[in-house]
């Protein structure tokens, strides 16, 4: 079993946080400790746990989560941050519309090339010219005709999603601005 799921503490920063001395990941890590056996929840450098080969010492959990919130909330839940993102995220919604509008008339493009070429299979067999290779270029051309199909109805689904504007992208980022009042779950 993961030890996320035998964890009876939510490390906020498990796998995103690396060890200053050696730069592998630190996991969460709670034990008790002292006379009175009080628990201590911390970040151990996995090197340092497994192999021992780490000298850097713990770091006391509430201390480094605390720290990263009032960091994400004065530097990166900022007005100016949230709304230039938000611009960010629709400039990027837009150029990808733009890159699969390419990509859709290139694959209608070849769509039609290989159905001309089925037809000109059918037409030359209706004639009575009917060769071998004429059974294994059709199958050919049948499963990329499918292929394009495919690809073509989901390039015009995702086109078709709604568009996000920039205060939706806004609202939806900002959603989780409180960072302070909610749960580390």
């Amino acid at each position: 079993m993961n030890a996320r799921h035998k964890a009876k503490r939510t490390y906020l920063l498990s796998g995103l946080i690396f060890c200053g001395e050696c730069g592998s990941h630190m996991s969460g890590n709670t034990r008790r400790a002292g006379r009175n056996k009080t628990e201590y929840s911390s970040y151990e450098c996995n090197r340092r746990r497994r192999e021992k080969t780490c000298t850097n010492k713990d770091i006391n959990k509430q201390l480094v989560e605390e720290l990263v919130i009032e960091h994400l909330l004065n530097e990166f839940f900022t007005e100016d941050n949230i709304r230039n993102l938000s611009k960010q995220i629709i400039s990027f919604q837009r150029s990808r519309k733009n890159e699969t509008g390419d990509e859709l008339s290139a694959l209608k493009a070849e769509l039609a090339s290989h159905e001309k070429e089925i037809q000109n299979i059918i037409k030359a067999v209706e004639k009575g010219m009917f060769k071998e290779w004429m059974v294994a270029a059709g199958d050919t051309h049948d499963e990329r005709i499918q292929y394009l199909k495919g690809r073509i109805e989901y390039i015009e689904k995702m086109r078709a999603a709604v568009t996000l504007t920039e205060q939706q992208a806004y609202d939806y980022i900002m959603k989780d601005s409180d960072l302070k009042n909610k749960t580390p779950e």
